[in-house]
């Protein structure tokens, strides 16, 4: 080190969240490009390894690992606080009586919106897909629920120090939606019937637990109604689209 030389800390933060996109970015191309070349002169051994049948799950895996594990090695680095992360200094009782009456808007908010789409789409294929919104096992809602959460505040983390905690979670909610769009597997599904309304779903919910966050500072109340709101909406959502 270079005596008398240091790196504000933010800077630092920032190098880790443009590694972090590249890898993201990366790692979704190179998948992206065995799956487009698969079947085309391949050996028996790359056919076979292609075929095993745990790849999802590994994928899944890798996925949450990354999800969690980044921005937990970040905090425990010290690039990010824990406060601008929302896990300390917490003040619970104001915070679980906005985050309450804000959950509360948003359910028939969300539920409004998707009664709406319902209407405008009535007698299409589409109706049928959401049926596969939102997780109904608790095990399942609470998994996508953290690593969704553990991005999101991973992102706060970084861009709140630079503009405060409104502008910055905002900020950060950009990332959040404009992030994944570097893959050509969410490009894909953007274009797809079924997969786009689960896409605009997720989306919905990063904008809630956005706001959540700015009313609470607390991840773990948006950590709670975003699995809530996945439980509750993917019941819900099927039934008033149908209608």
């Amino acid at each position: 080190m270079i005596p008398g030389f240091s790196i504000d800390h933010r800077l630092i933060a920032l190098g880790w969240l443009v590694l972090y996109a590249g890898l993201y970015a990366l790692a979704a191309m190179i998948t992206w490009h065995f799956r487009e070349v698969r079947g085309r002169d391949e050996k028996p051994l790359v056919t076979r390894l292609r075929s095993w049948p745990h790849w999802r799950l590994l994928g899944r895996a890798l996925w949450l690992v990354g999800s969690v594990g980044v921005p937990y090695s970040a905090l425990l680095s010290g690039v990010v606080s824990p406060l601008d992360m929302g896990l300390i200094q917490l003040d619970w009782l104001p915070g679980i009586a906005r985050g309450a009456a804000w959950g509360v808007g948003s359910f028939f908010l969300l539920a409004f919106s998707w009664w709406t789409y319902g209407r405008a789409i009535s007698g299409s294929s589409a109706e049928v897909s959401v049926s596969l919104i939102g997780h109904r096992r608790l095990a399942h809602a609470m998994t996508f629920a953290l690593a969704d959460e553990c991005r999101w505040t991973f992102y706060r983390g970084i861009i709140v120090p630079w503009i405060g905690q409104y502008y910055g979670a905002y900020a950060a909610l950009l990332l959040a939606l404009g992030l994944p769009c570097l893959s050509p597997w969410i490009r894909a599904r953007l274009r797809r019937v079924g997969s786009r309304e689960l896409l605009l779903f997720r989306a919905s919910l990063a904008v809630v637990s956005t706001t959540a966050f700015v009313l609470t500072g607390n991840f773990w109340i948006c950590l709670a109604l975003h699995v809530l709101l996945d439980i509750s909406l993917s019941y819900l959502i099927p039934i008033v689209v149908q209608r």
